[in-house]
């Protein structure tokens, strides 16, 4: 019976660790940006650190569900930056890391996709 999942390669091994990094330090910065609001900061901090562990531990469909994710979350933290100055600096901080998420996710369909187009 074939897998129709391709072996687990090193690059890809490298970017879910990348991608469960940024996830972690994403659920660091959304708890102290929130700490006083433990409601709020439960409610930001607890999915980051779940789809890091999810990634971490290679289930199919986290890096599906962290790019889903990051892109709420990246607007989310742009509406942040735009609203509040006072936050403006953590707001940006974390839209760098879904960007980093999203870009880890993607990158091994990109690639898949540019590799046929050659064909």
């Amino acid at each position: 019976m074939s897998n129709n999942f391709p072996e687990f390669d090193p690059q890809r091994k490298q970017l879910s660790r990348v991608t469960a990094l940024a996830l972690l330090l994403m659920a660091a910065l959304y708890w102290y940006g929130t700490y006083p609001d433990m409601g709020a900061a439960l409610v930001f901090a607890i999915p980051p650190l779940l789809m890091s562990i999810l990634v971490w531990i290679r289930r199919p469909t986290a890096n599906l569900l962290a790019g889903v994710l990051a892109l709420l979350w990246f607007a989310h933290s742009v509406m942040t930056a735009y609203v509040s100055p006072q936050h403006r600096v953590w707001s940006l901080a974390v839209a760098a890391l879904c960007v980093i998420v999203i870009w880890s996710v993607s990158w091994v369909g990109l690639k898949v996709r540019r590799a046929k187009r050659r064909l």
